[in-house]
């Protein structure tokens, strides 16, 4: 019988000033962790970073902290949530 490592999968997301284009600004606050060797030989996982752009969110919410107009109601992943999962 084979047993199969395994292997954590994270998927961390940024918040509103980490948004952009740069591919850097998400790395802020955990991406220094994985550039060491020991950390990632230790922590046997993958971790994605992905960004959101400066015009979009995560959450496809009709209503939220910043948008009192809509109502309070999930609709499907928007393009750039989509993309990640």
């Amino acid at each position: 019988m084979l047993i199969q490592p395994f292997i954590l999968r994270i998927i961390k997301y940024n918040s509103v000033p980490h948004k952009g284009d740069d591919n850097v600004a998400q790395l802020t606050h955990g991406g220094k962790l994985f550039l060491k060797k020991q950390n990632r030989e230790k922590y046997n996982s993958w971790i994605i970073f992905p960004q959101c752009p400066k015009n979009d969110r995560w959450p496809n919410l009709n209503s939220d902290a910043w948008d009192k107009k809509f109502k309070n109601k999930i609709t499907k992943p928007n393009k750039s949530l989509n993309l990640v999962i």
